[in-house]
This record gives C-alpha cells, sequence and structure tokens, in this order.
C-alpha cells in the first residue's frame, strides 16, 4: 500500500518539486502550490506516473538481472533444495554466507552503474514539457556518455549530506541542495552537449578562401 500511494502521490509531487526548482534556476519564482503541478492536469499527472513507472522498471529490470547470481546461491545453500532433492545439506554451503552478502552488495553496486545513463532523464523531463517520456530517457543515455564521471564525483561529494539527510529533519535543507546541484550539473551536461553538436554540424559546412 505504502508503494502504491507513494507511487501515486508522491512521485508526482516529487517531480513537480524538481520542476520549481529547475525553475527557480531559470529566474522563475512559483508559489509553493506549484509543487502540485502534475495535479493539476489529467493528462500532465498520467504523464508523470508514465515516466516515473518507466524509469522505475529500468531500474528493476537492471537488479533483478544482477540479482540472479545470488538468487542461485540462495537456492543452493537453502536447506529446503536439499529436502526436495532428499540429500543432506553439504557442510560446504555454510561457507557460502559471506560470498551472498558480497554478491548482494555487487548486485546493487551493478545496478547503480548501469542505471547511471538514465541521471538526466528527470532533468530533461520537467525543463522541457513538450518532451515524451520516451524521448527524454533515450536523450539522457545519449548525452550521459560524457558526463557520467562528473556525476559520479558530483554525486561522491554529497556522502556526508547524505548521511546527515538520514536525521529528516536536515532533509529539509540538504535536498533543495542537492536537487539544485544536480539540475544546474544537468543544465551544464546538456548545454556542452549541445555546443558540441552545433560544432560538428558547422566543421561538415566546407569552408573556402578567397584567392585560393
Amino acid at each position: 500500500c505504502l508503494i502504491v500511494f507513494g507511487f501515486l502521490f508522491f512521485a508526482p509531487i516529487f517531480m513537480g518539486f524538481l520542476r520549481t526548482v529547475w525553475r527557480l534556476i531559470s529566474g522563475v519564482k512559483d508559489n509553493p502550490i506549484a509543487l502540485f503541478y502534475y495535479f493539476s492536469d489529467q493528462k500532465l499527472y498520467f504523464k508523470a506516473l508514465k515516466f516515473v513507472l518507466l524509469f522505475g522498471i529500468r531500474v528493476a529490470v537492471c537488479y533483478l538481472i544482477f540479482y540472479i547470481p545470488v538468487f542461485v546461491l540462495e537456492i543452493i545453500t537453502s536447506a529446503k533444495f536439499y529436502e526436495l532433492l532428499n540429500v543432506p545439506v553439504p557442510m560446504w554451503t555454510f561457507n557460502l554466507s559471506n560470498i551472498g552478502a558480497f554478491l548482494q552488495f555487487l548486485s546493487v553496486v551493478a545496478t547503480w552503474v548501469s542505471v547511471l545513463k538514465l541521471y538526466l532523464a528527470p532533468m530533461l523531463f520537467v525543463a522541457d514539457e513538450n518532451i515524451e517520456v520516451d524521448e527524454a530517457i533515450h536523450l539522457s543515455t545519449v548525452i550521459s556518455k560524457r558526463t557520467i564521471i562528473d556525476f559520479i564525483f558530483l554525486t561522491l561529494s554529497f556522502f556526508g549530506w547524505i548521511l546527515l539527510s538520514f536525521l529528516s529533519i536536515p532533509l529539509i535543507f540538504t535536498l533543495p541542495y542537492m536537487v539544485m546541484a544536480y539540475l544546474i550539473h544537468s543544465s551544464a551536461a546538456i548545454d556542452a552537449f549541445n555546443k558540441e553538436i552545433s560544432r560538428a554540424n558547422f566543421d561538415d559546412i566546407p569552408t573556402f578562401i578567397a584567392g585560393v
């Protein structure tokens, strides 16, 4: 119930929060009620839900794929598995518990790394109201290839703020700061990409020197 409620209510609010901060960076000061922007119209609401759903599905699929070795290991070390086979539990299975914990950690890290290419999608979605959900995700995978390392360093710089945010109360101050830093970085990444594309297109135009 909490997951469904969070998806239907808190996800659109968070997207509205991203949009409000982005507009603030762009010089537009909205009323605090703008947090509920995606509740103002049925099409906007379902578009926001579609974005969150597709984004979440991609993350979940990546996690399930990387969790397969952990799942196989859990089966091998399960007592019920050997009960079904009607054989005693091998002694060596007790030594695999540490390996299982390590594989779980690796699955989380691998998932995080694999979905990094999607990190620009939320910014693209809230910055351009006419962009389609699939287009925002696709553009993120294209643009982020050049800026993933920069985003990793940005995320690592938030480590102390993230730890502080676990106390809940400081989250009121730390979340807007981190979101604003993320949006500014994303804006710079997209601007750099656009300049690179413009430069590439300009280089394709033949140049002529008078008298030659």
